[in-house]
């Protein structure tokens, strides 16, 4: 929603100081569908943990404000007006060469039709669900691969109209409630693209309805470019992807390391190294740099976590210099993989360490297997879980309180889903619903039934 920001240091300070307080009526609890999550409760089981019933996720909307729904489709599009695709690659597949703002993609891993499928589908009700319960449904465009379609639309004004015409048909169609951006690799950052990128958004604000927002999804570390300033007035959030969710690796040995960052370096939580987590969110408030160096402000800066868990083979200790070789030895799953292994590895044991404040599982020697799409894990393997459990969320969330984050955004519902529950289908977006209505005075719900995968062994390491 447009509307005017006070800004300034002394704002900001006062943010700081009062916490939560300040920020608790713009708390922003934001989570991603993915279309691939779409599927009946037949689909949706332990062995298909990303299939997840649309009354499902209805039951489970807790204190959740946002609901980003995303393709996984590049959806920028630089071969033809009006450089917006909602179904390419269908199309690419070998689909009929229907391409129409009446869909919504609705292809991946689904089973189900084509474009005939995809009128009035999951998306269609889901929406109707979420807004009767006073959620925002916002269309994410999948710009994920810039120099494929992003860079060529911000780059002309007369492409970004054309584009921005086309969004706002296809958002008010729809019934969306805004449109979110996610752009992660190849985005000219020159002198130039930073007019272009202010250009873009600005020609956004004044074309679609005043009552829809505009988020956008990048890289933490993008805030450090100045090409951002300039472009808060038309942007309500940014959502920086951290994605580490603790998975408790030293980033100085992978060459990823956003994605290998521990979760809590409980030494000085106000004053942390930026080789944690809370390092990079402090970074990301400090208002000499970043985003809000850049002139965006702190209620409009909202990190995005992972939900998922990352298994690691081939190391001996938490910590452990690994070779980054996604779909080799690291890979990263549902939490009910992880869960499986917790209640049927007879040598996994969860692990809570004190000093990073996060739990990881451990299985010197596993006595089971698990053939995970690509990636595979056989009997007599070593290896880790880093995860985002329930403790480790207290944690992160308190610290988070510490310092004013006006929310949180989780990526994703499919990593989180668990269909072998009676009830608490996505026990850690209820989990954070929970600690969001206690930090607002509210009563919380009754506490969910205990996982059936979890085992009481548990050791705790400094």
């Amino acid at each position: 929603m447009k509307i005017g920001r006070t800004k300034g240091l002394l704002g900001l300070a006062a943010l700081f100081l009062l916490g939560s307080q300040a920020l608790s009526q713009n708390r922003v609890f934001a989570t991603y569908f993915p279309t691939w999550l779409m599927g009946d409760a037949v689909q949706w089981s332990i062995d298909q943990p990303y299939r997840i019933p649309i009354d499902t996720v209805a039951k489970n909307f807790g204190q959740i404000t946002h609901i980003m729904i995303f393709s996984g489709t590049l959806m920028m599009d630089d071969t033809r007006a009006p450089y917006l695709t909602t179904c390419g690659e269908w199309i690419a597949g070998g689909g009929s060469p229907n391409d129409s703002i009446d869909y919504f993609f609705n292809g991946i891993g689904n089973p189900r039709g084509g474009p005939g499928d995809w009128v009035g589908n999951d998306v269609a009700t889901l929406i109707t669900k979420a807004h009767a319960a006073g959620v925002k449904v916002m269309a994410d465009i999948d710009a994920i691969e810039a120099n494929l379609g992003w860079n060529y639309v911000v780059q002309d004004s007369a492409r970004s109209q054309v584009f921005w015409n086309v969004c706002r048909r296809w958002l008010i169609d729809h019934d969306f409630d805004g449109i979110d951006f996610n752009i992660e690799t190849g985005h000219n950052q020159s002198d130039a693209d930073a007019g272009y990128i202010q250009r873009f958004f600005r020609i956004g604000h004044n074309t679609i309805p005043d009552s829809m927002e505009i988020t956008i999804v990048p890289n933490w570390a993008d805030g450090d470019y100045y090409g951002w300033g300039y472009t808060e007035d038309y942007i309500d959030y940014v959502f920086p992807q951290i994605q580490c969710n603790g998975n408790g690796w030293d980033p100085t040995c992978s060459s990823d390391a956003t994605w290998g960052l521990s979760v809590i370096d409980a030494a000085d939580p106000h004053d942390p190294p930026e080789s944690d987590l809370k390092g990079v969110l402090w970074k990301l408030y400090n208002t000499e740099s970043g985003w809000l160096g850049n002139g965006f402000d702190t209620s409009q800066v909202v990190p995005l976590i992972a939900t998922w868990p990352r298994i690691i083979k081939g190391v001996s200790a938490i910590f452990d210099c690994f070779t980054y070789n996604y779909g080799s030895t690291n890979f990263d799953v549902a939490d009910t993989s992880a869960g499986y292994l917790l209640a049927n590895d007879g040598n996994a044991v969860r692990t809570w360490n004190t000093t990073y404040e996060f739990a990881y599982i451990h299985s010197s020697n596993s006595t089971v297997s698990l053939d995970y799409e690509w990636w595979t894990l056989n009997i007599g393997d070593e290896y880790y879980i880093a995860y985002l459990d329930e403790q480790t969320l207290d944690s992160l969330f308190a610290w988070g309180e510490s310092i004013g984050l006006p929310g949180w955004c989780f990526y994703d519902m499919g990593s989180d889903a668990h269909a072998n529950w009676t009830s608490n289908h996505l026990p850690l977006h209820n989990h954070l619903s929970t600690l969001i209505a206690a930090a607002e005075g509210e009563e919380p719900p009754p506490p969910p039934p205990p996982a059936p995968f979890q085992r009481v062994l548990t050791r705790t390491r400094p």
